[in-house]
């Protein structure tokens, strides 16, 4: 894949892999650090041969929460890797949870405990984040990405995500778990992403709203 740019790749995010390892693999090595935005699947054993300071996972509601791996990032929180720093929030609802099976494909932990949304909201007013990167989005942003109205289903992290935007807007938000590839949106003062699965957002410099950045799907 050419991204166009002569200039090394800084920061690549990724969306959801969903067993894909081998491609996730790929994507990883076109980048100096990789954020991954989970659904990663449920093994993790091709990791051990990526730096976990320079590669992160944020799970999803498709992970095993009883095996994470270093690599992840939970459950919420600023982060940083290199000149970028951002604030990260784990976890979402499985609309399908009734045919998944508790402890092989589904966990009850999939998403924040009422206390730990609640820290979140919290710790995300205060740190004022220009960043974000989650596997889902806030509430109010569900009716825009998600084609099947089927599909939105309330839920507590829809719910404390929109509690959050509430409290700050920040300048970009990235999301993984809806897989609409090439989807972006502005609500208010927030530019909202939505990656497709393996599909990439490149990182050439500290972005800004509007530009230093490439999205990609392979």
């Amino acid at each position: 894949m050419s991204n166009g740019h002569d200039r090394p790749v800084k920061l690549r995010v990724i969306g959801d892999v969903h067993g894909h390892y081998r491609r996730y693999l790929e994507l990883t090595k076109r980048a100096k650090y990789t954020v991954q935005l989970g659904d990663f699947g449920f093994d993790y054993r091709c990791l051990d041969e990526l730096d976990s300071e320079c590669n992160k996972i944020i799970p999803g509601n498709h992970d095993n929460y009883e095996r994470l791996p270093q690599h992840v990032l939970v459950p919420f929180g600023m982060h940083t890797l290199g000149e970028f720093t951002f604030f990260y929030i784990r976890g979402a609802h499985s609309i399908d949870q009734q045919y998944r099976t508790t402890g092989i494909t589904w966990w009850p932990t999939e998403q924040l405990t009422t206390a730990q949304g609640e820290a979140c909201i919290k710790a995300f007013e205060a740190a004022k984040p220009d960043m974000v990167l989650s596997h889902d989005c806030p509430a109010s942003v569900y009716p825009l990405v998600v084609n099947n109205p089927w599909h939105i289903q309330e839920n507590w992290t829809m719910k404390f995500l929109e509690e959050c935007l509430q409290r700050h807007q920040p300048r970009r938000w990235i999301f993984g778990h809806h897989h609409r590839e090439g989807w972006t949106e502005k609500l208010g003062k927030t530019r909202f992403h939505c990656l497709g699965e393996l599909e990439i957002m490149d990182f050439y410099e500290v972005p800004n709203v509007n530009n230093n950045s490439t999205s990609t799907n392979t």
